[in-house]
């Protein structure tokens, strides 16, 4: 059966989807963004962990880099940045795509996980925070655009929002590994589950992919000093037919 690759994004729609060479650039394949409340500090400052998880094809020969930059800024009009952050790469490991065990393509798939995490203090602010991380570029894709010759040239951005520290609030997070392929008539079934720390109730959807990075110019951005220029975050490009809600 003949492959073909599957773009998905799945937002959780709560209070919570280096610069190298151009041929090698080409590896993300999905991942996701997430905080967990800790503790208050003596000064009534909120402790939090940032947590990242990122899914690479190991086709492409491209390893995850080992420090990544993280933004946090205020969600109000100036939408300026609060605090930079070097967060480091904490494990990788090979996971298995899922997938049907019929389908040969998997036979000669490898994906790798990378985790990546620290901590950060954050004091009370009525509008809350958004969190930003942005890397070029995703895995071939059959659905998506790509640059003059042919390779993809459209990145991931990953963001979380943070409500008022003063809620003390976790966010949800994915408990399950992508599934970025599927085989043509083949019938899978896929579970993206999600796991809420507070215990809040979830809503999923499928929406418009954040793009994130160039290989024209950066494919790592350090996150800028203000959101102002890139809010709405920008969105993948399809080719003609295609489309978030016909993926």
């Amino acid at each position: 059966m003949k492959p073909f690759t599957r773009n998905i994004a799945l937002f959780i729609a709560l209070t919570c989807a280096l610069f190298i060479q151009k041929a090698q650039a080409t590896h993300l394949i999905g991942g996701y963004m997430s905080y967990e409340y800790l503790r208050t500090e003596a000064n009534n400052d909120k402790l939090y962990k940032i947590s990242l998880n990122l899914f690479r094809d190991m086709t492409s020969g491209i390893t995850f880099d080992e420090e990544i930059s993280v933004g946090i800024y205020f969600a109000n009009d100036d939408l300026k940045r609060h605090k930079l952050l070097t967060v480091r790469r904490i494990t990788t490991s090979i996971v298995r795509p899922p997938g049907s065990e019929d389908c040969g393509f998997y036979d000669n798939r490898r994906i790798e996980t990378a985790f990546y995490e620290r901590t950060v203090t954050l004091a009370d602010h009525v509008e809350g925070y958004h969190v930003y991380f942005v890397r070029c570029c995703r895995s071939l894709q059959n659905n998506l655009t790509n640059n003059n010759n042919g390779t993809p040239d459209q990145g991931q951005t990953y963001y979380c929002f943070i409500p008022n520290p003063a809620l003390r609030n976790s966010s949800p997070y994915f408990s399950g590994v992508p599934s970025p392929y599927m085989c043509n008539n083949d019938t899978n079934t896929f579970l993206n589950r999600a796991v809420d720390p507070d215990g809040d109730s979830l809503v999923y959807s499928i929406v418009h992919p954040y793009q994130g990075g160039s290989l024209s110019q950066s494919a790592a951005p350090e996150p800028p000093v203000t959101l102002q220029n890139h809010w709405p975050i920008e969105t993948v490009e399809y080719k003609t037919g295609y489309g978030w809600r016909a993926p």
